[in-house]
């Protein structure tokens, strides 16, 4: 790494989309001005307008503190930060996808965030969708796998704004020291476009180092635009699993207590975010002044995503008013917030009467049915394994929140195998 006076160097990998990196260039040149800083873009062989259009773009925005490295083949996202880090001359990196838009003010609560907390490694700003919902504000694990804390809750939900640390965040906007990337081991180059940044955020918490999602500073990201972005998930979670399990601590859980939810295992042992009953008692009360306005009660439920029997009610109330297809989203809309056999099978039903053509939904449910039945049954049905395995890490770590809410789930995925056993006797009878 080259020495040099800037404060902070943009790394910025890039395969085609020249749309969005244009617009992603000169927003970034429009809300940085105030700093100090260089822009590298690693271009992985871009074949359209990326090839003879960026460099030019670049030089006009940064003058002589953009610098491009063209690779001729694609190197994928963690080789070509990489190398953009290795290029870089300023003591803080900033990783940005190219399918992000930059906002006003949004890099001084980052820089400030690292200057006020010496034990932060990594921070990283609030992504959004364009529509103002929440795309990252922090990455979370449990039984159920990675996932993006709050996804999709509004702006405006309180939990967007609470001072939280967590145990990872994501490569699209990430801004840590220079010298704390490459003590770590930089990117490993061994995923493929996913998940070096969680082994990378696990590797400083591992050295003792907190990470923060800063929600002062505003982004907007479109997310995985890149053509077979999502082409190796089933490698890199493998490779995740083989290098980082052991680093990995549910905590999903835990941030839903912290924010006052009430989280509760589905039938996948994954955890939902779940509003408390007397929260969802008190919408409800509000929710029944505005019946049979289904418009206004959904907004009640697009500010509240956690609240569950919301979207089981309005479910019902669509049906109940004729309007099928929108009772179906509606039951659909369960399942994303609690995955079970019930909510799966409601939404099953009401695909079934559906006159207009609801294929997509009926083969995602019936691939989620599947997943779940294939859980549940055979002689020694791998959910009872997952239960004890869940049950022993938490044991194991002192994690009672965990531990009670395996031991509520208990009956509950006894019921389940008893209900597929005699379902499949009765089958064979």
């Amino acid at each position: 790494m080259k020495d040099g006076t800037k404060e902070i160097s943009f790394i910025i990998p890039v395969r085609g989309q020249w749309e969005l990196t244009e617009n992603c260039l000169r927003s970034l040149a429009k809300h940085s001005s105030v700093h100090s800083y260089e822009v590298i873009v690693v271009d992985n062989a871009s074949a359209d307008a990326t090839a003879t259009r960026l460099l030019p773009l670049g030089r006009a925005l940064f003058g002589e503190s953009f610098s491009l490295i063209r690779n001729p083949e694609n190197r994928n996202f963690g080789p070509a930060c990489n190398q953009g880090a290795r290029a870089a001359a300023s003591p803080l990196l900033f990783f940005l996808n190219n399918d992000t838009l930059l906002t006003p003010g949004w890099l001084p609560p980052l820089l400030q965030a690292l200057r006020d907390e010496a034990e932060l490694g990594a921070v990283g700003p609030l992504l959004l969708y364009t529509d103002n919902t929440v795309q990252h504000l922090g990455v979370t694990y449990s039984s159920g796998g990675l996932a993006h804390l709050y996804k999709g809750y509004p702006l405006a939900h309180p939990v967007t704004g609470r001072f939280r640390h967590v145990q990872a965040l994501t490569g699209a906007a990430l801004l840590l020291p220079a010298n704390l990337f490459f003590d770590c081991g930089s990117f490993c180059e061994e995923y493929r476009n996913g998940f070096e940044d969680v082994e990378l955020s696990l590797r400083l918490g591992a050295r003792g180092y907190k990470l923060r999602c800063v929600s002062a500073s505003i982004v907007y990201h479109l997310e995985s635009r890149t053509p077979g972005r999502a082409d190796h998930e089933e490698h890199n979670s493998l490779k995740l699993k083989e290098r980082c399990l052991h680093m990995l601590r549910q905590d999903t859980h835990l941030h839903a207590l912290r924010d006052s939810f009430a989280p509760a295992l589905d039938d996948s042992l994954g955890v939902s975010v779940l509003l408390r009953e007397s929260d969802s008692a008190d919408l409800a009360r509000q929710a029944r002044k505005y019946i049979p306005d289904l418009l206004r009660i959904n907004e009640l439920l697009e500010a509240n995503p956690g609240w569950l029997t919301g979207y089981l009610w309005l479910g019902r109330l669509a049906e109940e008013s004729g309007e099928r297809e929108l009772a179906l989203r509606y039951a659909f809309m369960a399942c994303a917030q609690r995955l079970s056999f019930e909510n799966i099978e409601n939404a099953l039903r009401l695909a079934s009467i559906q006159e207009r053509n609801v294929a997509k939904f009926d083969a995602t449910l019936r691939e989620l049915l599947g997943k779940l039945t294939r859980l549940y049954s055979g002689p020694d049905p791998e959910i009872v394994r997952l239960y004890k395995k869940s049950l022993a890490t938490a044991l194991e770590r002192g994690d009672t929140e965990m531990i009670r809410l395996l031991e509520e789930k208990e009956a509950e995925i006894d019921k389940n195998i008893i209900r597929l056993s005699q379902a499949g006797q009765a089958g064979q009878n």
